[in-house]
């Protein structure tokens, strides 16, 4: 069994075209990309006390249009789950939809309570909350934290993708008939109607529980879209990407700086909303495009990808409690002041890099272990 993206996947087809009879063994182009937005991710968190705090060397401009030209990465992680979900057609029946939520729910789910009950334990130590004064209101505070992905500031991909799942039939029905339909109806909710289904849901379930879950859900769903789009669409468009990545990247990187730089100012909420969906799309598909172009020049397949997309998961969950125990190391240190060094940052990465991924391994190979990885 193969961990995907937090998913049990056996087999990962090149496209999942509906007409399509066979699917080969592996996609290479999900592993590139699985790997490079794990990286991003622990890049951002990083990166983030650093931007926030350094204005010397980056304006706040500047590290603004910075750390947004980073936040693509968990919508890649998104953009992957609906590429091999969504986009990978099915004959649906009651049982079939039963096997199908076991599979993947077993896999992402019990990762997630063990690390979501680790990370609330830690909450106080990190300034994040304290715990209520009653065992019953702890009880009643984690449950509510576990299902909107908010116990700690990483963890909302996981709710989010398991409702992704349960619409997973939906999104199939329309994705036979038109994966443009799909992806532009997915975005037009995201545009006209995400913050009116948030604020009516407020009004009617408890808001602790529901909005910050809604929010992330209305935000990402149109690259779940975009992903079982391009599964459809892999075939057609491959060789355009490989040909045309370099201007597609460029335009999403140059979307941000005369965005958040004032160049561009958007007065419109719909307008900002699909500005904002093109620029990330843009970085999402340029990278997807540099990456096919890589693999088309590649002999054989690369084992290094391949681990670490295979470990992407267990990264992912895993990687704060590395970031949280070496800043707190520093701190006992009394080095606080290293942070305002740029190769002291990048050593920083490199560590949480290597820790995150050997500790992953090594749970992935004890047998009690396995399963929160």
């Amino acid at each position: 069994m193969t961990i995907v993206n937090g998913m049990m996947e056996p087999t990962a087809g090149e496209t999942s075209h509906a007409e399509q009879l066979a699917v080969p063994a592996r996609v290479r182009l999900y592993d590139y990309l699985r790997g490079f937005a794990l990286l991003t991710v622990i890049l951002i968190h990083v990166l983030a006390g650093y931007l926030s705090n350094r204005t010397t060397v980056l304006s706040p401009d500047w590290a603004l249009t910075f750390d947004h030209l980073l936040h693509y990465a968990v919508p890649m992680f998104v953009f992957i789950s609906g590429a091999l979900v969504w986009g990978r057609i099915r004959e649906w029946s009651l049982e079939a939809y039963r096997t199908f939520l076991r599979r993947r729910l077993f896999v992402i789910v019990v990762p997630y309570f063990a690390w979501s009950t680790l990370y609330y334990l830690l909450r106080p130590t990190a300034n994040v909350g304290q715990f209520p004064a009653s065992t019953a209101a702890a009880v009643r505070q984690f449950l509510q934290l576990l299902l909107n992905g908010h116990i700690w500031y990483h963890l909302y991909f996981v709710p989010m993708i398991v409702l992704f799942y349960f619409l997973t039939p939906l999104a199939q029905m329309v994705l036979k008939r038109s994966p443009e339909a799909l992806l532009l109806g997915v975005l037009a909710i995201r545009v006209f109607f995400g913050p009116s289904i948030v604020l009516a849901f407020e009004h009617y379930v408890q808001y602790d529980v529901l909005k910050p879950f809604l929010v992330d859900v209305v935000e990402h769903m149109s690259f779940m879209a975009m992903g079982g789009w391009y599964a459809m669409r892999a075939g057609a468009i491959r060789h355009t990407l490989e040909r045309a990545w370099p201007a597609i990247l460029a335009l999403g990187v140059a979307m941000w700086p005369i965005y958040t730089m004032g160049e561009i100012v958007i007065r419109n909420a719909y307008a900002e909303r699909v500005y904002e969906f093109v620029a990330i799309g843009a970085l999402i598909m340029g990278f997807a495009g540099a990456f096919l172009a890589f693999e088309h020049r590649k002999s054989r397949p690369g084992e290094r990808s391949r681990m670490l997309a295979e470990l992407s998961y267990g990264a992912y969950l895993a990687h704060p409690l590395i970031i949280f125990t070496m800043r707190k190391s520093v701190g006992w240190l009394g080095i606080g002041t290293w942070w305002d060094n740029l190769v002291f940052v990048a050593c920083f990465f490199a560590i949480v890099v290597g820790v995150t991924l050997t500790l992953v391994w090594g749970l992935s190979r004890l047998p009690l272990a396995r399963h929160v990885v």
